[in-house]
């Protein structure tokens, strides 16, 4: 087997959506030390476990938050359920990591080499910093991904001989292990992997912790960690919080493209599209705002969802300012469902019709766009309606009657006998479900120079219902 790890370092920092162009550092639960922080923290001497006084008296600057493990979950899970496009054995490595077996996809991509570059793409597209490490064993790739061992992978013998070679030479501190296993190791005089391999198994059990041999037994492969598989569920959630608060709706326009880019690639990889959005805006002191954004047609490329969302933020106002957002889909449709049914040009593809559709509702109101539906009813007046586009359904069974014009008068009139005839007649008898029973004859007929079409009632009288083109 081949497993890539992939490590997201400072995950919470980038998926709260900190400027990091500040120093920031993230708190334990209580506020007490600091768990982590960015590179501008550090350089005015802030790091991890350093008690959050000191940190800012170091830095008076610092922007911190505190530790929420719910949330941190949760973003892990999504870079999970990104992941999944490149494995179908994604393991979750709390709080920062992910596992992936890899050897079943090389010829899926073509080789290792494009699997590892179309994820450091789409990772850089989606602005995570992201560290690989490709290994025959799940520890070796963890410590090749932290430790940045790897440029890019060669999955050749070779390579993971140099790579476990160079595992043999690291120093405690780049073994992932304990600070009371790197004071053991001290203590022993023992300075990298291959001083304590030179060990008995037995002494290292007895001398230092099962638990280190159990851990170089990962390393060599002679035991595989525990690993849970992600599953992932058939729903999509992705959420923003803001350190400082969103006045304009404008300023949601720029994480919720990053929020659309996430969705487009959910729903590619599971050939899905959705219909519906669901965007939920939290406020410091006011409810919650609910908006649900709906297209005529479902849809799953990242353009066009943007676009959408883009003329639906302008139709909308804040009621306060932005704390969190979170953008939620729950109903899905297969993409191959869409078919063209456009009446006015053969050639235009089903795809380029629902774009049109979904642009007409983004710039237009409910109520004002309509389609043409058709009804059962054999009386003209009555064989169609214009539902909202949202209502509307073209699957009820209804055929519409070919032979018979588009343009139909409000009501029909009374009209001359018709000098010639092309066609008729056709026998309506209909309506008497309602008290609105008609019983007509029509025909196509010409009057003067002026096709149209004509029918007589029962009591003999003509009347002019429409004209064709």
């Amino acid at each position: 087997m081949r497993w890539l790890y992939v490590h997201f370092p400072q995950l919470y920092l980038h998926a709260c959506g900190a400027d990091l162009q500040q120093p920031q550092a993230l708190l334990d639960a209580l506020g007490q030390h600091v768990i982590d922080c960015n590179h501008i923290a550090q350089q005015q001497g802030v790091l991890p476990s350093m008690p959050s006084a000191s940190a800012w008296c170091l830095c008076p600057d610092l922007q911190a938050q505190r530790l929420d493990e719910t949330r941190q979950h949760h973003w892990l899970q999504q870079r999970a359920q990104w992941a999944y496009q490149f494995s179908a054995q994604v393991s979750l490595d709390a709080p920062e990591g992910l596992w992936l077996e890899v050897a079943s996809m090389a010829r899926l991509f073509g080789s290792l080499q494009q699997l590892w570059h179309s994820m450091s793409s789409e990772a850089q597209a989606l602005g995570w910093p992201m560290q690989l490490g490709l290994a025959n064993t799940a520890a070796l790739a963890k410590l090749a991904a932290y430790n940045r061992w790897q440029q890019q992978p060669e999955p050749t013998i070779d390579a993971m001989d140099s790579l476990w070679q160079q595992c043999l030479d690291a120093n405690p501190s780049q073994l992932q292990l304990t600070e009371s296993q790197q004071l053991q190791l001290q203590r022993l005089g023992i300075g990298n992997l291959r001083q304590l391999l030179r060990l008995p198994e037995a002494d290292i059990a007895q001398r230092l912790s099962p638990q280190l041999l159990t851990y170089i037994w990962q390393l060599q492969g002679k035991k595989q960690p525990t690993l849970t598989f992600f599953k992932p569920a058939l729903t999509f959630n992705d959420d923003t919080v803001f350190i400082e608060e969103i006045e304009h709706r404008n300023g949601l326009l720029f994480p919720l493209t990053r929020m659309l880019a996430s969705l487009s690639g959910f729903l590619w990889q599971r050939q899905l599209a959705t219909q519906q959005l669901h965007i939920q805006l939290q406020h410091r002191h006011h409810n919650t705002t609910h908006w649900r954004i709906n297209f005529a047609h479902p849809e799953y490329r990242q353009t066009e969802l943007t676009f959408l969302c883009r003329h639906q933020l302008e139709k909308r106002r804040l009621p306060a300012p932005v704390t969190h957002m979170t953008l939620s889909v729950k109903h899905f449709v297969a993409q191959a469902g869409a078919q063209s049914n456009m009446a006015f040009s053969n050639a235009v593809s089903a795809a380029d019709e629902h774009t049109l559709l979904n642009r007409l509702q983004a710039r237009l109101e409910p109520e004002q766009l309509r389609r043409v539906a058709m009804t059962g009813d054999a009386r003209p007046e009555h064989a169609s309606q214009l539902p909202r586009h949202i209502d509307y359904h073209p699957h009820t069974g209804a055929q519409r009657s070919y032979g018979r014009p588009l343009w139909l008068l409000p009501t029909p009139h009374p009209c001359p006998t018709p000098e010639r005839f092309d066609s008729g007649p056709e026998r309506i008898s209909a309506g008497w479900w309602d008290r609105n029973a008609v019983r007509r004859d029509y025909y196509r007929a010409w009057l003067g120079s002026s096709y149209v079409w004509v029918f007589r009632d029962d009591q003999q009288q003509w009347y002019l219902h429409g004209y064709f083109a």
